[in-house]
């Protein structure tokens, strides 16, 4: 089986996504991009990757990819993906999608129109904690679930992510420690007793979501995070910020 030529673009976020593309057997690395050209000479030493780009359209035109990861600041999500969808080729862009609606939806329309698939990196569907939970929402565990409320807050900022990551556009996840440390618990009532209990998280989850983007494209499915799942997306941060903004409350249809 012929593998897929896969390209990065971005190479601080964008290592992740690269290092699994090398370790995947269906994959071959072939390019990677990034308007650091110090950081792309260190790359390419590294991993003997070949094409070697400062520029990310030069690589789409050149290359002949079938995938490529999008992992750049937020403002050029839409710009760089839809250029790639119109090269035909698939496109995992990072999250958020885009820094605004029109733009989510433009990128969507591409996708369309070339007949590729766009995957948004939502990375935490494919945590096992996070999968334990969606099934006790499936179970029905939770009977209809009627509210819902995140909050992630750290007074000293985010260590080794720092500029665009916090801008408009993006979000903040919780560090503690060292490195990411997750917990999930439910509360149920029995009897008028709060019952506390944590859901059983398997060993291993399911692929992570290089694996999905690369057997979505080989199976000729769409993705498990497709875009139609980053425009709900950012059709709530649109109206978180417009929230903020003006001081009023943002009703949504369903």
């Amino acid at each position: 089986m012929k593998k897929l030529r896969a390209g990065v673009v971005g190479l601080g976020m964008g290592r992740g996504h690269m290092g699994s593309y090398i370790g995947n057997d269906s994959v071959e690395m072939a390019a990677i991009a990034d308007i650091n050209e110090e950081r792309l000479k260190e790359v390419a030493a590294e991993t003997g990757i070949k094409g070697v780009y400062s520029d990310a359209l030069e690589m789409f035109e050149k290359e002949d990819l079938d995938i490529v990861s999008i992992a750049v600041p937020n403002k050029f999500h839409a710009p760089l993906t839809i250029a790639a969808l119109e090269k035909g080729i698939h496109v995992l862009c990072e999250k958020p999608m885009a820094m605004n609606l029109g733009e989510a939806q433009q990128m969507k329309k591409a996708s369309e129109e070339a007949g590729k698939n766009l995957m948004i990196n939502f990375s935490y569907r494919f945590n096992p904690l996070c999968q334990a939970l969606r099934q006790e929402v499936d179970k029905g565990t939770f009977g209809n679930i009627y509210f819902g409320r995140t909050v992630w807050h750290r007074r000293r900022g985010m260590p080794g992510f720092g500029g665009w990551f916090g801008d408009k556009g993006g979000l903040v996840q919780k560090n503690e420690g060292q490195g990411y440390d997750q917990t999930a618990e439910f509360y149920t009532d029995k009897d008028g007793e709060l019952v506390v209990t944590v859901p059983d998280i398997p060993d291993k989850g399911s692929f992570s979501p290089y694996e999905e983007f690369v057997s979505s494209v080989l199976e000729k499915r769409k993705p498990s995070a497709p875009a139609e799942d980053g425009i709900k997306v950012q059709k709530i941060l649109d109206g978180l910020y417009r929230s903020a903004r003006e001081g009023i409350e943002i009703r949504f249809d369903t």
